[in-house]
């Protein structure tokens, strides 16, 4: 059986804690992916939509979001979006909406 797939939604709910019942959800999933009882799988996409959301959206200072991501994605990917996530907060790389 395939891992099952974490998608922006969780993350913004584990980060934010800003609903009374998906938040508390979103970090007890979050412990046990950290405690190795879950694994799970991702994508590069679901990392960069994350920051974007957390900029945009709620309007949230890039260090902060860097603090809160760079150890999420090491958790979650690795290389390319942890790389990709410095570089934004370095204010290397610029993230602006498709379309």
């Amino acid at each position: 059986m395939a891992a099952p797939f974490l998608d922006t939604d969780i993350i913004l709910r584990h980060l934010l804690g800003d609903h009374p019942e998906h938040s508390p959800r979103a970090t007890a999933y979050f412990r046990r992916i950290e405690g190795g009882e879950l694994k799970v799988r991702t994508s590069d996409m679901v990392i960069f939509e994350t920051v974007f959301t957390l900029e945009r959206h709620y309007r949230q200072p890039k260090a902060k979001i860097r603090e809160a991501l760079l150890p999420l994605s090491a958790l979650l990917l690795g290389g390319l979006a942890r790389r990709a996530a410095l570089l934004h907060q370095e204010g290397e790389v610029s993230l602006v909406p498709a379309g």
